[in-house]
């Protein structure tokens, strides 16, 4: 598990490191009004990757194995991805003639296009982490980091404040298409893919199937979407575009942080499905996560005015508070991301979705109550209050699960006896 770890918050650091450094370049040579656009085109992105794959992410590293069957589920995903990606794209196209005036609406084809890519790619790396193989990630994104560092490295030195949104999502979009056809063409898929495609005729895919069983995963991926990502669009329309800015650039600095989360709670997802003792080995790397979020919370902490002053944010009272609070956020996901993985493998899927719409509803409500008042302090607290609801029923449900098989084991063991 510590092997499968360290590969895939290798790779994970890889691909959200250098975008990382991407955007921290983008705060240094943009203005602040740029930069806030780009960053509502980048979350409409990361939305749509919550809702295009519709859940199948997490579906494959739980399904998939070593079989041809495994081919087949990865197709199926990509086609629900595809259609879902093509009423997006047709809406958008069919608004834009009366939309365009929105502020924003013109640069959103590119995070609808960028966001499918994403998808594709999520989708193939998430099959190989089905079956075990965190390697295959961490050669495709040495390619896409090693060129994106240099055109971040080309836009610091050459292009600077010339640079536009447009051409900036042009070459992410490049980028994750290189990397695509990387992983495909290096691997079993591309052999897999043709026969598929040659056996199409024949081959059976039930659409309503497809839907049908990543239902609650989709709609997990949903209202996540919604509580994590959706404010972000709803902030750009009521923050004026400096404020919104710094709250972007607030939570660009502890993105690498929130990906080693993602990538650790997947490995333990891979482990859970294929362990006899899940309880065992859920706490002992559950201790080792939180003790790994202490660390990681205090160094930020220590750092915070050359944090503040690197990102160019004057250290006010407000900014402080709002820098806090991005701690406590960090501090939550490193507490319940390991809990959704679990129940995840405990197939409780009703239930993850019933606390993940809770915290929707809290983080839409609080955006409406808290950001007249609190401006950037609201606009944190929101995100804190929908990570806290998250936390607290993810833990209470986990937590009673494993309570139950624990009572059931020791029931067992007694009879045996």
């Amino acid at each position: 598990m510590i092997k499968d770890i360290f590969f895939n918050n290798l790779s994970q650091g890889l691909q959200f490191g250098s975008r990382w450094v991407l955007n921290v370049t983008l705060i240094v040579i943009l203005d602040i009004e740029t930069f806030a656009v780009f960053s509502f085109v980048y979350s409409l992105s990361n939305i749509l990757l919550s809702v295009l794959p519709f859940g199948s992410p997490v579906f494959l590293i739980a399904q998939v194995d070593g079989t041809k069957k495994g081919i087949k589920t990865l197709l199926e995903s990509i086609i629900v991805a595809t259609t879902l990606f093509t009423l997006v794209i047709s809406l958008y196209i069919g608004l834009t003639p009366f939309l365009s005036y929105i502020k924003g609406w013109s640069f959103s084809g590119y995070g609808i296009i960028l966001s499918y890519l994403l998808s594709l790619n999520l989708m193939v790396f998430s099959y190989f982490k089905g079956l075990g193989n965190f390697k295959k990630e961490l050669y495709s994104y040495i390619i896409f980091s090693s060129l994106l560092l240099l055109f971040t490295a080309y836009a610091f030195f050459v292009l600077n404040t010339i640079i536009n949104v447009s051409y900036i999502f042009l070459v992410l979009i490049v980028l994750n298409i290189i990397v695509l056809l990387y992983a495909i063409l290096s691997s079993e898929l591309k052999s897999g893919f043709i026969e598929h495609i040659r056996n199409f005729k024949n081959s059976t895919f039930n659409f309503k199937n497809m839907f049908q069983c990543r239902l609650y995963f989709g709609l997990q991926e949903i209202v996540t979407a919604i509580y994590s990502q959706a404010g972000l669009l709803v902030l750009f329309y009521i923050l004026n575009e400096q404020i919104y800015g710094y709250y972007r650039a607030l939570f660009v600095v502890v993105a690498p942080v929130f990906m080693i989360t993602t990538a650790i709670s997947q490995v333990v997802l891979k482990h859970l499905k294929t362990s006899n003792d899940k309880m065992k080995i859920f706490r002992k790397i559950q201790r080792y996560t939180l003790l790994l979020g202490v660390l990681l919370c205090l160094v930020i902490l220590l750092f915070r005015s050359s944090v503040l002053s690197f990102i160019q944010i004057e250290e006010t009272s407000i900014t402080k508070i709002a820098f806090y609070i991005i701690i406590v956020i960090t501090l939550l996901r490193f507490i319940f991301a390991n809990y959704e993985m679990l129940l995840v493998d405990l197939d409780k899927q009703r239930q993850r979705f019933l606390v993940q719409l809770l915290a929707a509803f809290v983080s839409l409500t609080s955006i409406f109550l808290l950001l007249p008042r609190y401006g950037l302090v609201g606009a944190v607290s929101t995100n804190m209050l929908s990570y806290l609801v998250v936390s607290v029923g993810l833990i209470w449900i986990s937590e009673k699960y494993l309570k139950a098989a624990k009572r059931s084991n020791d029931h067992s063991s007694e009879t045996k006896f």
